[in-house]
């Protein structure tokens, strides 16, 4: 189905070439996330296939995007792929549904209407920040593409610690209590001698393993090292006598921390270091008065062990709204489309 769009005169783009001044944008929203960072894009596609858009409505910033350009030689048809965007809850303020389908409408008019590419959009959308009324605006998209959408847990910070301990399952709350006991240490910081060790942990859990990487934590480490320092990803290291057992990486940006990477060696399962590392990031995000932990994804089929022990933490399933596209031209959609079936990295 053809979709036209058309922004009205007080809505505009405004590109933003600086890093610094992306980087101010950045901070200005809840919903930021590091697939929204300059870092993010230098090390996804070369900086020139990169534009960073700020949407404006008069002077009122409601929005900021950065959009992946992709287009074939000649022909210049192409998609414009935006990645865990926009962003569109300013921090401080209440934000319904409007602001974000003027943010779309705006963004339909400039990649499609102006510039004749595929708007595709993985929105970093979840399912916990909307009434249920306001979902039903994604479900009229009808180029909604027929992907899973992701689940997650997400456990909220709102209540005091103790509080929080006790909202555990008994079995997670006594493994935490043993860790406790086995006189394991941890260790918290952002330098790379940190990130390397985990690397080692992780290297060592993969071959006992034996299973797929879904994450690169190769390509993450060269992500972050690209991260200015405000963004960068915090390591926490759990140590036995001095020996390390167990890892994990916490992206914390807008109101929400994020468990992207975790490892854990034999040493780490016998003195159940895992989950004092989760509790000592739950304490040290509800100090920096974060209000929200995504424990970074759950797959109950493909991997339940790790889905038991996320699920001991909190019980709130969350899942982000999938990915749509738009376009004006069915021959476009049908030629990103056979670029997506011979895996032309679009």
């Amino acid at each position: 189905m053809e979709l036209k769009s058309m922004a009205t005169n007080n809505l505009r783009i405004t590109e933003i070439t600086n890093k610094n001044e992306w980087n101010k944008l950045l901070k200005q929203f809840d919903d930021a996330n590091i697939y929204q960072t300059w870092g993010y894009a230098a090390l996804a596609r070369d900086e020139k296939f990169i534009s960073h858009v700020a949407i404006y409505e008069d002077k009122t910033l409601l929005g900021i995007s950065q959009v992946r350009i992709k287009k074939a030689p000649i022909i210049n048809w192409g998609i414009a792929y935006i990645y865990r965007g926009p962003l569109w809850q300013k921090s401080g303020q209440i934000n319904d549904i409007d602001t974000f389908k003027k943010i779309i409408s705006t963004l339909k008019h400039e990649f499609l209407d102006k510039k004749k590419l595929l708007l595709r959009l993985k929105v970093s959308v979840f399912s916990d920040l909307f009434q249920s009324n306001d979902l039903n605006y994604f479900l009229e998209f009808n180029s909604y593409l027929q992907s899973a959408s992701q689940k997650t847990l997400v456990l909220y910070l709102e209540k005091d610690l103790e509080s929080i301990r006790k909202s555990f399952t008994s079995k997670w709350r006594n493994r935490l209590n043993q860790s406790e006991k086995n006189g394991v240490e941890v260790v918290s910081g952002y330098d790379q001698k940190l990130f390397d060790e985990f690397l080692e942990i992780y290297d060592h859990m993969i071959a006992r393993k034996k299973f797929d990487e879904k994450v690169n934590p190769r390509k993450i480490n060269r992500m972050n090292q690209l991260l200015d320092p405000e963004f960068k990803l915090k390591i926490f290291m759990a140590y036995k006598d001095k020996q390390p057992t167990s890892a994990l990486a916490i992206s914390v940006m807008g109101n929400t921390g994020v468990y992207l990477l975790g490892a854990n060696n034999e040493l780490g399962m016998q003195y159940k270091s895992a989950y004092l590392l989760q509790w000592e990031v739950i304490k040290w995000l509800k100090l920096r008065g974060i209000l929200r932990y995504d424990l970074g994804g759950i797959d109950l089929e493909k991997n339940p062990g790790v889905f038991e022990f996320k699920s001991g933490i909190t019980k709130n399933e969350v899942k982000d709204l999938g990915t749509f596209e738009f376009s004006n031209s069915k021959l476009l959609t049908n030629f990103v489309h056979l670029g997506d079936l011979i895996r032309l990295k679009f």
